[in-house]
């Protein structure tokens, strides 16, 4: 993932990128999102497998809150409470489709796989 954040708005021919547990070590979920927008080619598609914090409000969530400091010194950067899959949704204007498997926690997150495409925008000709 770091060398995205080297690379300019010139280099926009990226046609499918690849986020394997990546937005939960980030700095900025909003940052990278943007920065990975700018260099995907319009029609690109970014498919992910991430794990997402448990709703808000539920007690699954007051723990992930608590414990996140230390999750993050012991996993190796990882934050358990990210709402990753929220984020990516109203980030961009990506058209954006996910699979939760509920049944597969980490740190009592769920885990969703997904594809999310940047819409090409087409030029509008008034008649």
């Amino acid at each position: 993932m770091a060398f995205i954040f080297f690379l300019t708005p010139t280099y926009r021919h990226w046609m499918l990128l690849l986020f394997l547990q990546v937005l939960c070590e980030v700095e900025s979920v909003k940052e990278t999102i943007r920065k990975i927008d700018d260099i995907l080619k319009p029609g690109g598609h970014v498919y992910f497998m991430e794990h997402i914090a448990s709703p808000k409000g539920t007690w699954q969530r007051s723990f992930q809150d608590m414990v996140n400091p230390l999750h993050r010194f012991v996993a190796g950067g990882c934050n358990c409470n990210r709402d990753s899959l929220e984020i990516l949704k109203t980030s961009t204007d990506w058209d954006v489709i996910a699979w939760t498997y509920e049944h597969f926690k980490v740190m009592m997150g769920n885990f969703v796989c997904g594809l999310a495409m940047k819409k090409i925008k087409q030029d509008r000709v008034d008649q």
